[in-house]
């Protein structure tokens, strides 16, 4: 399988260093859809977490060289990460999905390099994508919709 250009060694730093903390976290969107096995792009990594106030989530962030920035100094009212780890989206209300809890319940694992990395599964990230009523979101349907298809018959 052709590894994603969207995981940089930056990323990938960060996630292993989540999974080896214990810091439940959840990749959505498109970076998940594409682990599993959509052929498309996309230029961020929306990741979820079940809180942002985390003391361990923070020191990860800053030990990795990023920076995090509060909701409440962003123009648009969400939160951000600054320095290595700009490619990162922090979501904090994902459309269409239930409580982090209920999904992370259900998450899927990406090995990535032996890097385990926790993906939102792709039949979720179609129900976000329909409930966010985006026009981009529109447009990639039906190629996650065949992918997941794809997925089921190989089962």
């Amino acid at each position: 399988m052709v590894e994603p250009q969207i995981i940089t060694e930056d990323a990938l730093v960060f996630l292993k260093k989540l999974g080896e903390s214990g810091v439940p976290y959840l990749i959505i969107g498109m970076t998940s859809a594409i682990l599993q096995g959509a052929p498309t792009g996309t230029k961020d990594i929306d990741i979820w977490f079940k809180s942002m106030d985390n003391p361990l989530l923070m020191s990860i962030i800053r030990e990795c060289g990023g920076v995090y920035i509060p909701p409440a100094i962003v123009a648009m009212n969400a939160p951000m990460f600054g320095g290595t780890l700009t490619l990162f989206d922090p979501v904090s209300n994902p459309s269409g999905l239930k409580q982090f809890e209920d999904e992370y319940g259900k998450a899927e694992t990406f090995d990535f390099d032996g890097i385990p990395i926790t993906l939102l599964p792709l039949d979720r990230v179609i129900a976000s994508k329909e409930a966010s009523g985006r026009l981009k979101d529109k447009a990639v349907l039906p190629i996650l919709r065949a992918t997941l298809e794809i997925k089921q018959r190989q089962k």
